[in-house]
């Protein structure tokens, strides 16, 4: 009884392991997909959005400084002001006053 059981599992195993050989990895061609990158002006423009309709500050403003970054590369003096705002943003407590904030940010892009 035993010899049966392990008869069989062994047949399967070898069967398993000869179609997996035998149908391989496919070959098939594989389709490259190109990813559009937003711009930095764009990830900006999202991130204050989300604080507007919030008015509250969370880890999501870390993003919106880092591509204020990358805007400030592409445009140094636009970038710097809205870092200089970005600072004050941060800061802020009052729902109100953080809504108000973010849009005179969407404002200057």
């Amino acid at each position: 009884m035993m010899s049966s059981i392990f008869y069989r599992f062994a047949l399967c195993t070898a069967l398993c392991c000869t179609v997996g050989t035998v149908t391989g990895c496919g070959g098939k061609k594989v389709t490259e997909v190109t990813v559009k990158q937003s711009s930095a002006a764009e990830e900006v423009k999202k991130g204050l959005e989300g604080v507007m309709e919030t008015g509250a500050i969370d880890s999501s403003i870390e993003d919106v400084r880092n591509n204020i970054g990358r805007l400030r590369q592409e445009d140094e003096a636009k970038g710097a002001e809205l870092m200089k705002d970005i600072d004050e943003l941060s800061a802020m407590k009052d729902s109100a006053k953080i809504k108000a904030r973010a849009k005179e940010m969407l404002e200057k892009l």
